[in-house]
């Protein structure tokens, strides 16, 4: 019982009073005044290759300390998503690594391609409207499916028909036996039983958080320091490390409070780039925030997902067969990829599960030229108990 002494009883969270009264420190409010400012030019196209970028006039506007393009970072990909980094590193190149600090190659529309950095974000906004760049223009695919047909060129090369995974899970063909069946469509299409077929989508949706993605960087010692409004601290030090080509000892990060993530801010998303740019310049402070609309289109939302589904059931409306076949959005880049509709298919397969003899579960992850998508608030599994409640809603009427 001594371990349930606070089992019924209010307990106040150790934040609490800091976060109501306003002493609680957050990001930006670390950050030292003045500081330089970093903001991103980003690409105004949605599919293509950047062919000469123009940054002469840019440069001269006053306040401006410098400008980098596409074609002044390492040509070095990293991963963004915060899964475990493998001791194989080709495997990890292989599987996750697929940004770069900034890239000539753009996949969506508002791709990072170059970078002022300033005395101040008026300096900065001025530089961004003087350079000028030439596109080479590909067509755009937002479709999921019509992507899956393949386009030329892919979105990433080594995905050439752009399915980033595919995963299939079926009832043995031992259990569909001993319910005197051979496949799974066939327990669908029992005429004894009454059959049903649906077609559901869920749409992309932004987090919204109060405070925007940002990060300040400086050197201290010979190391980079990394202050971040993000979730996940250790995997920004070590995408920095891997980003920028240095050991992971050599990066600190710092995370104070954040105002809101639900999933944005785990995933890695400006911090390399501002610690490159802290070290071109001589390991001063820069700070680069994002916009509220950067932050729809540059960060990771929920992923857009269709379902097909089919089901039997009998005239008590017990279900006897089920299948659901998922195609997920992951848009230009990887991210958090194919775990999320996963979660959607298993949250499907096991809400409801029990009187089943038959499941077939099927999902498709895809990549189109549509905004990057990754985690958010329960992490794939409210579309799949949503695609599941659409289907009991169509039997119960």
């Amino acid at each position: 019982m001594e371990k349930l002494r606070e089992v019924g009883r209010p307990v106040v969270r150790v934040d609490a009073y800091d976060k109501v009264t306003g002493r609680a420190k957050f990001t930006d409010d670390l950050c030292p005044k003045p500081c330089l400012e970093a903001k991103i030019y980003h690409a105004t196209i949605g599919n293509g290759r950047v062919v000469s970028i123009d940054t002469s006039e840019a440069e001269k506007v006053p306040g401006v300390v410098a400008v980098f393009t596409c074609f002044d970072v390492p040509d070095t990909c990293y991963p963004v998503a915060g899964h475990p980094w493998y001791a194989d590193s080709a495997a990890a190149k292989r599987d996750q690594a697929d940004r770069k600090l900034l890239d000539d190659r753009v996949r969506i529309y508002g791709d990072n391609i170059a970078v002022v950095v300033g005395e101040d974000t008026v300096a900065c906004d001025r530089a961004l409207k003087k350079i000028h760049v030439e596109y080479e223009e590909y067509p755009v695919v937002y479709d999921a499916l019509e992507s899956m047909k393949g386009t030329n060129p892919p979105v990433q090369d080594r995905k050439p028909d752009n399915i980033v995974a595919h995963s299939l899970a079926r009832t043995s063909e031992e259990d569909l036996a001993r319910a005197g069946y051979k496949t799974v469509e066939e327990a669908l299409e029992d005429p004894k039983y009454h059959h049903v077929k649906i077609h559901a989508e869920s749409r992309e949706q932004s987090q919204v958080h109060i405070e925007t993605c940002v990060s300040y960087c400086y050197m201290e010692g010979g190391k980079i320091v990394c202050v971040s409004s993000t979730q996940i601290p250790h995997v920004v030090r070590r995408v920095i490390g891997q980003a920028l080509g240095i050991p992971w000892g050599d990066v600190r990060v710092i995370k104070p409070y954040i105002g809101g993530g639900f999933g944005t801010k785990q995933d890695v998303h400006y911090e390399p780039l501002n610690a490159w740019i802290c070290k071109q310049i001589g390991g001063r402070c820069v700070k680069l925030e994002l916009s509220r609309e950067e932050l729809f289109w540059d960060t990771s939302g929920r992923q857009p997902k269709t379902f097909d589904i089919e089901c039997s059931y009998d005239d008590e409306m017990n279900l006897h067969a089920r299948k659901i076949v998922a195609y997920s959005n992951t848009g230009g880049y990887i991210h958090h990829g194919h775990a999320l509709v996963l979660n959607s298919v298993n949250s499907f397969r096991w809400l409801y599960h029990t009187q089943e003899v038959a499941t077939h579960s099927e999902a498709y992850t895809i990549h189109t030229n549509g905004p990057h998508t990754g985690a958010m608030r329960a992490y794939g599994v409210p579309e799949g108990n949503w695609a599941a409640e659409c289907l009991m809603g169509d039997i119960a009427y």
